[in-house]
Order: C-alpha cells, then sequence, then structure tokens
C-alpha cells in the first residue's frame, strides 16, 4: 500500500497548502481516469496474470481519487474533511500494513492450514 498511502498524504499536503495542483484533481476527467484504474485494477485482481504488481494499492489509489474528485463539488474547498481525511487514511493504512499485514510470516502453522483450506473452499 505505499502508493496509496503516498498518494494520501500528497492529497493531504496540497489541500492543506492550498495547491493550484488541487484544481487539476477536481477536474470530471479525473473521475474517468480514476474509474479507468479502478477497472484495470479489478480486473488484474480478477486474472492474476502479472503478479508483480500489487493491484490493490492500484485499486485504493484509483478510488482516492475518485473520492476528491466527486466529493469536492458537494463540499467547499475548505471543508476539514479533504485535509484531513486523506491523512487519516494514510495513517490508518499505515498502522494496518505494519501491525497486520506485515506479521504474516509470524502466523503459526495450524492457523495458516485453515485459512488455507477457508480459501481453498471461497468461504471468505
Amino acid at each position: 500500500m505505499p502508493i496509496f498511502i503516498l498518494l494520501c498524504l500528497s492529497l493531504g499536503y496540497l489541500t492543506v497548502n492550498e495547491n493550484p495542483l488541487v484544481g487539476y484533481l477536481i477536474l470530471p476527467e479525473t473521475i474517468y481516469i480514476g474509474a479507468s484504474l479502478m477497472a484495470l485494477s479489478g480486473l488484474g485482481l480478477l486474472i492474476k496474470k502479472i503478479p508483480q504488481i500489487d493491484w490493490h494499492d492500484g485499486f485504493a489509489s484509483a478510488t482516492v481519487l475518485v473520492w476528491f474528485a466527486d466529493w469536492h463539488s458537494e463540499f467547499q474547498h475548505d471543508v476539514p474533511m479533504f485535509y484531513l481525511f486523506p491523512f487519516y487514511l494514510a495513517l490508518m493504512s499505515a498502522f494496518v500494513f505494519l501491525v497486520f499485514i506485515n506479521q504474516r510470516q509470524a502466523i503459526d502453522e495450524q492457523t495458516l492450514s485453515i485459512m488455507h483450506k477457508a480459501q481453498h473452499y471461497n468461504l471468505l
């Protein structure tokens, strides 16, 4: 999730400093670009032909772009949601990544075998 975290931090920074680049990020074309990236990432997740690319990160990043562009038209530009929420998302993503996802090698064998069985039967 490094691209997602960096994108959230960048959006928060640009919004706090009222950078002119925010004007380009709220254009309607950004929604179409983000939706296209979401569809491409979704297909990449389903097909799994290129395992080197983190498709989850691409999907989450595209979702943040669509959220930022779409919701900006609903509120005033100085609403705290647009400069606090990206920082919150980055903080929570980093926390989950470091505490939970990064610790997957410490899972015991019994739990891992149960998780593989659940995955095999498509229970989750």
